[in-house]
């Protein structure tokens, strides 16, 4: 029936599947690192937040934006810049959209966080700390909606492999799916 509520799956005991419900009710809490191998624990805990999301948007609305960030992503792939091609077939510069704001209003998920480069790290905490992107290169001057919310996958196995508090954010919670608790939320980024 089209009017059930949606089967929601189960990511281990505990408060980690709660988790992913309130950080689906209020974006505002602003993203949460995963802290967990690759497997179905952390399959299961993205499934649920995702369906969470899906249950928690407005009737009628799009669909939501789910993106996955490339390891070692370029800084325009990630923000923006000029679509040579575009701009070629117009005579004039184009923009082209970003990672950052092709996720907003939805997720942007960082696999292997603990490994993100200082650049990509800066400009993702910057755009969850304003909501926006800005791009002013290559003879373009763009603004761009950017409020997503971010899961970090940290599949680090010790705390040196831990992404740094200011590749977290500031409004990150640490959760790990696979023991089924949630950490306390982490201190803001230095």
């Amino acid at each position: 029936m089209a009017d059930e509520a949606p089967r929601l799956p189960h990511a281990g005991d505990g408060l980690a599947p709660l988790a992913a419900a309130l950080l689906a009710v209020d974006p505002g809490l602003g993203g949460a690192t995963l802290r967990a191998p690759a497997g179905p624990a952390r399959d299961a805990w993205l499934a649920a937040l995702r369906v969470h999301l899906t249950a928690a948007a407005p009737a009628g609305a799009a669909s939501l934006a789910w993106r996955r960030l490339p390891p070692g992503v370029a800084e325009g792939r990630l923000i923006g810049g000029l679509d040579l091609a575009a701009t070629l077939a117009a005579g004039r510069p184009v923009a082209e959209r970003g990672l950052l704001a092709e996720a907003a209003g939805g997720v942007l998920v960082v696999p292997m966080a603990e490994r993100l480069g200082g650049a990509a790290a800066g400009l993702v905490a910057a755009a969850l700390d304003t909501g926006e992107i800005v791009v002013e290169r290559d003879g373009i001057a763009a603004r761009a909606d950017a409020r997503f919310t971010c899961v970090l996958l940290d599949e680090g196995s010790t705390t040196s492999g831990r992404p740094p508090r200011s590749r977290s954010g500031s409004r990150s919670r640490s959760i790990s799916p696979a023991c089924g608790q949630t950490i306390s939320p982490r201190s803001p980024p230095i």
